[in-house]
């Protein structure tokens, strides 16, 4: 998993592989899920999340897309959840 650009300013893409799924079972641990968290681990948004399969997925990340909220520039983690494991990757947002 790796995000880019990074350093971003407005937008990040967050690209993943998941190598092999067995689709056969129907079990809720077929979704991932993708959310953006501070420095001290606080959820501040969910970005995606959807059904598990195989091959590279690229996901967009726009802090500031809920019209809202502002967020300021430093460091935040993409977290993503999928098939039980969970991995995390480091963005830097800078204005």
């Amino acid at each position: 998993m790796h995000a880019y650009p990074n350093l971003f300013v407005k937008t990040a893409t967050v690209q993943f592989t998941i190598p092999f799924v067995d689709n056969t079972s129907q079990s809720s641990n077929n979704r991932w899920s993708l959310e953006l968290y501070t420095c001290l681990r606080r959820c501040i948004k969910k970005i995606a999340e959807g059904n598990v399969s195989t091959g590279t997925h690229r996901v967009s990340v726009n802090p500031e897309q809920d019209k809202f909220k502002v967020f300021a520039q430093g460091t935040y983690f993409c977290v993503l959840r999928v098939l039980g494991q969970e991995q995390a990757v480091k963005l830097v947002r800078v204005r």
